[in-house]
């Protein structure tokens, strides 16, 4: 059960209040993004997610967070957003190794 009186639980309603969702009611794997949070709003959170819990997240990541993501966070489980950098982190270094070849000479098919 959700402590109303927690950091996380506070920081949760105010994001909840500023979107203006009843998170009972809204599907849990809408992203903050998807459900209008501004940039400013998003940059706050960021900065306070850095600052108290030192996750680093990007502003795209913020608004990727979806609300079973904030559920989880307002019960106090702040691991669940050290996994999703890290998760985030994994994925970058594994796409930055990619490398696409793409041809530079075109040979037009023969049709015999």
């Amino acid at each position: 059960m959700t402590q109303s009186g927690t950091r996380e639980a506070r920081i949760v309603a105010q994001i909840w209040q500023a979107l203006g969702i009843d998170p009972k009611t809204t599907p849990e794997h809408l992203t903050l993004g998807e459900i209008g949070m501004e940039s400013m709003f998003a940059i706050e959170l960021q900065q306070g997610l850095e600052r108290d819990y030192d996750i680093k997240l990007t502003l795209n990541d913020i608004k990727n967070i979806t609300i079973k993501n904030m559920k989880d966070f307002e019960m106090g489980k702040v691991e669940v957003f050290r996994q999703y950098t890290k998760d985030i982190r994994i994925a970058r270094e594994k796409l930055s190794k990619i490398k696409l070849l793409f041809p530079t000479r075109v040979t037009p098919n023969l049709i015999v």
